[in-house]
């Protein structure tokens, strides 16, 4: 007796065909990343802004190049240092402060600021070695082209100070023994030993120049004979001054018009 067959709905037989189809068209329309045979396909490159240009700021420019240092200029030549050495003449080291108090002096006496001559303080120094090495005396040289203050010191044990400021404030000193209401201000103040005073505030006077000179000598003492320096200090001046009348002394030697200072 044969065996009878199933038979399939219609509608389970529909549905499985149905289902076959729509497994094959999501096959061919599926994800486009699924490649034959499941092999993946490489991604697609994104589109990526390109990066803003990075901006540098501009290179600093170039040093120059270097310079060898310029050669040392040669020095100019000097006179010989008076610091170390005697037995010579040179212009007053301190010639600023000489000058400078010269003319503090001359302000209170009412009379102009003097200017330094370097041919005053040149032949100052010549004469000033001349007189220290004549047995350190003290002697004017006469001339008339010029006035002339002088100032000597001998001291032991020696000594090489060449500064010359201290002779100018002991010249001024002179002022304490000077009449300034003398009736005849020349022949009553002359014999009061006043003319470095006199020389330094003379109003028709317009340049000084001064010089000094150390020599050593010596000394001779009660109890024997030392080593010792002898120090000149020379000063010259243009106009001369100590013009021996009264009527000059009257226009040139004028009153303090404040407090002495020294």
């Amino acid at each position: 007796m044969a065996r009878p067959q199933l038979a399939v709905p219609l509608t389970v037989a529909a549905l499985v065909l149905v289902s076959l189809l729509l497994s094959q068209q999501t096959i061919a329309q599926g994800d486009s990343n699924i490649a034959d045979k499941g092999k993946r396909r490489p991604p697609r490159a994104k589109a990526v802004n390109p990066p803003s240009p990075v901006r540098l700021s501009p290179s600093p420019p170039s040093p120059p190049p270097l310079r060898p240092p310029p050669s040392p200029s040669k020095p100019s030549p000097k006179s010989p240092s008076p610091s170390n050495s005697y037995d010579q003449g040179v212009t007053c080291p301190d010639a600023k402060e000489v000058l400078d108090k010269h003319n503090m002096y001359r302000e209170n006496h009412r009379a102009l600021p003097l200017r330094w001559d370097a041919s005053l303080a040149a032949s100052s120094a010549e004469y000033a070695l001349r007189l220290a090495k004549a047995d350190c005396s003290i002697q004017h040289s006469g001339s008339r082209a010029f006035g002339e203050n002088l100032y000597a010191v001998q001291v032991s044990p020696p000594q090489n100070d060449y500064t010359c400021t201290t002779a100018v404030r002991v010249w001024y000193e002179e002022v304490f023994n000077y009449n300034f209401f003398a009736a005849q201000p020349y022949y009553d103040n002359k014999p009061n030993f006043v003319g470095h005073f006199t020389q330094v505030v003379w109003r028709s006077t317009s340049f000084v120049g001064c010089g000094v000179a150390i020599v050593q000598t010596p000394l001779k003492l009660p109890m024997g004979t030392v080593n010792s320096t002898c120090k000149i200090v020379t000063c010259r001046y243009r106009e001369p001054g100590n013009i021996a009348t009264d009527m000059y002394f009257l226009k040139n030697v004028l009153s303090n018009s404040t407090t002495i200072v020294l």
